[in-house]
């Protein structure tokens, strides 16, 4: 499986941002959006707000970070781990 280019990636990533503009945009009462691009076997987190938009630099890689979907304690992640694959 051949990787796109980082521009591809980054025009998704802002299709992505502009539709979370436009939910903003639409429903006037709501307060922020998150927002999740998937990559392949990579992910890229974002929250945006009326104020602006904060996300992640990097795509994560989901095989190397391990998430817990129901946990009782906050999540734990080594963020040392994390294999920041966006400028390669």
């Amino acid at each position: 499986m051949s990787e796109a280019p980082v521009e591809d990636r980054r025009g998704s990533i802002v299709r992505l941002l502009a539709y979370m503009r436009q939910i903003l945009k639409e429903q006037q009462d709501r307060r922020f959006v998150f927002g999740i691009f998937l990559f392949h076997r990579s992910l890229s987190l974002w929250y945006c707000d009326r104020s602006g938009v904060l996300g992640t630099s990097c795509l994560i890689d989901i095989d190397q970070v391990s998430f817990s979907p129901v946990s009782n304690s906050p999540i734990r992640t080594d963020f040392s781990r994390i294999h920041c694959a966006w400028f390669k």
